[in-house]
């Protein structure tokens, strides 16, 4: 995946309102994972309304609302997307760490659910 172009600091005023409130929920430490489900492939309004910008969720959850975070993972059929290529490195090595420990081989593939849908 190539590595979106990092956003200006963006207003929280900016932000579409259920993101706002994603952000004060995390921010404010009381919650550390969240479960986006829905429109996933959708864009996302970013700017003022005379001057917003589009993106793709994605995008915008690695960049402009959680960009300073280490490890940003996204999840869906298709399996693990990283935010950036660094936090698919550090992912890996966890992984390594972990195999050397509990005899595993996480690190050569992730398992994938077989379940068709």
């Amino acid at each position: 995946m190539d590595t979106p172009k990092p956003f200006p600091s963006i207003a929280s005023d900016a932000l579409p309102g259920w993101a706002r409130e994603l952000s004060e929920k995390y921010y404010s430490r009381s919650f550390a994972m969240f479960v986006l489900y829905g429109n996933v492939r959708d864009l996302v309004s970013l700017g003022a309304q005379a001057s917003a910008e589009f993106v793709p969720l994605e995008q915008f959850l690695s960049t402009a609302l959680f960009g300073q975070r280490d490890v940003i993972l996204h999840y869906d059929r298709g399996g693990l997307t990283f935010g950036n290529a660094a936090s698919q490195a550090d992912f890996r090595r966890a992984l390594e760490g972990y195999d050397s420990f509990h005899g595993t081989n996480y690190a050569q593939g992730l398992p994938r659910n077989q379940t068709r849908y």
